[in-house]
């Protein structure tokens, strides 16, 4: 089973917007919309489990109601930070598996970026779309005076989807919350607790997290 958690808890205020960023539209489409039709589409998905802030929940079921989303079976509540409403999300998969955790706010990633993580969490235990970087990486001391010069040849920068075999997330998910550590990113609770590898896949250059006007604008040139 291979199970889509796709978070839409954006507030917007990056955006400038006095709503739920993942409820901007593009093209007659929320964001979200844009988002859940990636994963519904994809023939190596089983089901989609959406989680939404308790403020837009009822509004994000009305939004999806007959619009052909079959895989979407649960939309649940979130939590106070980003992991508790990936960990609200996974608890609710019944069947082990792969689960990628996705923002609602990639919504430009491709099909082959799905499917690779997916191939790769089956084979190392994990998996996160990333794309290297292009910029040359310092590294500063507290002063803001440069520290280092990273090698741009080891920097990749972590998109979504990011993916974990099912058993192993719901191990480490558990782990975290019994110790109260807060990882930055899904993938980041197997680099903490050493059950596997994490494969970089290289995604799509479209596949941003759309945070800012100018990343509104940018989606909407790609979608056209």
């Amino acid at each position: 089973m291979n199970t889509a958690i796709i978070l839409a808890g954006g507030k917007g205020t990056r955006m400038g917007a006095n709503i739920n960023k993942t409820l901007l539209k593009i093209k007659q489409k929320t964001i979200l919309e844009w988002s859940i039709e990636k994963f519904q589409q994809n023939e190596n998905i089983d089901e989609i489990i959406l989680v939404a802030r308790k403020e837009d929940k009822e509004f994000m079921e009305k939004l999806v109601k007959g619009k052909g989303y079959t895989k979407l079976k649960k939309i649940v509540e979130g939590g106070k930070e980003r992991q508790d409403s990936c960990y609200n999300g996974l608890m609710q998969i019944t069947k082990d598996g792969v689960v990628l955790f996705h923002n609602s706010a990639n919504c430009l990633v491709d099909q082959e970026t799905i499917n690779e993580v997916i191939k790769a969490t089956k084979k190392y235990g994990a998996a996160v779309a990333a794309q290297k970087s292009k910029d040359t990486i310092k590294i500063a001391d507290k002063e803001g005076n440069v520290k280092k010069t990273v090698d741009r040849n080891y920097v990749w920068l972590a998109q979504t989807p990011q993916a974990i075999q099912t058993k192993k997330a719901k191990k480490v998910f558990k782990q975290a919350i019994k110790q109260g550590y807060l990882a930055t990113d899904d993938v980041g609770l197997i680099e903490k607790y050493g059950e596997g590898k994490v494969k970089l896949i290289q995604t799509n250059n479209e596949n941003i997290k759309i945070t800012t006007p100018p990343d509104l604008k940018f989606a909407k040139l790609i979608l056209k």
